[in-house]
């Protein structure tokens, strides 16, 4: 109920985070990601026999990926790389995204070449347009 309370904003794209800053926050995510799942597959070693195979490991890594992303930026707007970044995941409008917000924010990143959406001055990455949410420095939010 406060949420809808919360008064729009208007950003320009000077306070967007710079890209250089997501993609360290996209390196960071993808580091974690990558250690939980070796942390489960080592946990697992001995209780089950996995047939690792790479189709294995992109599934895998997706579904991590998946509800680490989800739970992160629903949950506290950042994930572990916007935290060390001093970053947030808000609405264009300045407010905190919606559940279904975040999951179309986090499909969009399994579209083939989506990083690619975000590596120049006026990009803004396709899984911020197409789930309306943008990235901001904490000084400016």
């Amino acid at each position: 109920m406060m949420e809808n309370l919360q008064r729009e904003r208007n950003f320009n794209l000077s306070q967007l985070a710079h890209w250089s800053i997501r993609l360290f926050n996209l390196i960071i995510d993808m580091s974690v990601i990558i250690g939980i799942q070796v942390l489960i597959l080592y946990s697992l070693r001995d209780v089950i026999t996995l047939d690792y195979s790479e189709s294995f490991s992109k599934i895998m890594f997706a579904i991590i990926a998946f509800f680490y992303y989800v739970i992160f930026e629903y949950f506290t707007g950042k994930t572990i790389g916007k935290f060390i970044t001093k970053t947030t995941v808000l609405t264009d409008g300045g407010q905190k995204p919606s559940l279904k917000s975040i999951v179309v924010r986090t499909l969009c990143r399994f579209i083939p070449f989506e990083v690619l959406s975000c590596v120049n001055e006026r990009a803004h990455g396709w899984h911020n347009t197409l789930s309306k949410t943008i990235v901001l420095p904490d000084s400016e939010v």
